[in-house]
């Protein structure tokens, strides 16, 4: 079941194969793209405790392969990353979704981590990269990243 907007009712059409739980429910699929081993694996207990498939990632590039090859629900993306950081990926992202066609640009929501008390980005590249929300690392509680992952993947109206 996905979570409905708000005064609507919950989508009832089935999901893909993909999407079934071991007990046959709906489940939602999460990229963790993190260079901290340590950040990775606290998200992903966290998120996997509330239901989400999730993979992870340590960079850039191993996150853009893997979404490439199989699209996650939502991103969970670190802004500051050596190598290929989360803007770059995510860049990188819509055009390989623009290129295929099968997606259109900005589909899958993105939640972009940073560390930093303004991130440099607009709020036109934001949108333009479909980030949905900014979370602050130092602060970012349990239940707070889980409604947020909530809200990034309600349908939009």
């Amino acid at each position: 079941m996905t979570i409905p907007p708000r005064g609507g009712s919950p989508s009832t059409e089935p999901p893909k194969q993909s999407q079934l739980g071991q007990f046959g429910q709906q489940t939602q699929r999460i990229l963790v793209v993190d260079d901290s081993a340590s950040i990775r694996l606290l998200y992903c207990t966290i998120l996997e405790a509330a239901g989400y498939v999730v993979q992870t990632a340590a960079s850039g590039q191993d996150a853009l392969a893997l979404a490439l090859e199989s699209p996650p629900d939502a991103v969970l993306v670190d802004l500051i990353m050596p190598g290929m950081d989360g803007l770059e990926m995510l860049r990188a992202l819509r055009r390989a979704e623009q290129a295929m066609e099968s997606l259109s640009s900005a589909s899958v929501p993105a939640l972009l981590l940073t560390a930093l008390d303004e991130p440099d980005i607009t709020a036109e590249e934001r949108a333009a990269l479909g980030v949905f929300m900014l979370l602050d690392k130092a602060h970012l509680k349990s239940p707070d990243l889980v409604r947020a992952v909530q809200l990034a993947l309600a349908p939009r109206s």
